[in-house]
């Protein structure tokens, strides 16, 4: 006679997906400010999110603080040109940017449960 399994059995959202769907949220959120922060461009089908400190560094990736609305044209150009894109933040933003810089080099591994928060979070800003 084989054992029956357990009824109650709660399926868990996988990290990797929890963590896809706070990016698709953040992006949105981002876009909502309606204009590119480098050039004041208004077109918002070119409109992208964008990272002061790359979006690898998992602590700073949903935080909205760390988060730019660029148009697509401004974004490739700073992503191509990281020394223009340095010298831009701390002429614009270089308090921010040295906060989170610091910040960065923490080292942090999202678990499901803050992904959970940070897609909560980011719900309620788009409402």
């Amino acid at each position: 006679m084989k054992a029956k399994k357990p009824i109650s059995r709660i399926k868990k959202t996988p990290l990797a997906k929890l963590m896809r769907d706070a990016d698709k949220l953040a992006g949105e959120v981002c876009r909502q400010r309606g204009v590119c922060e480098s050039c004041g461009s208004k077109q918002l089908a070119m409109l992208q999110w964008s990272h002061i400190i790359s979006r690898t560094y998992k602590g700073l990736r949903w935080d909205m603080e760390n988060c730019l609305c660029l148009c697509r044209v401004c974004h490739a150009r700073f992503t191509y040109r990281p020394s223009q894109w340095i010298a831009w933040l701390m002429e614009n933003f270089p308090v921010k940017y040295l906060m989170l810089e610091r910040k960065s080099r923490e080292i942090h591994k999202p678990v499901r449960l803050e992904m959970e928060q940070v897609i909560k979070d980011l719900k309620e800003k788009l409402a």
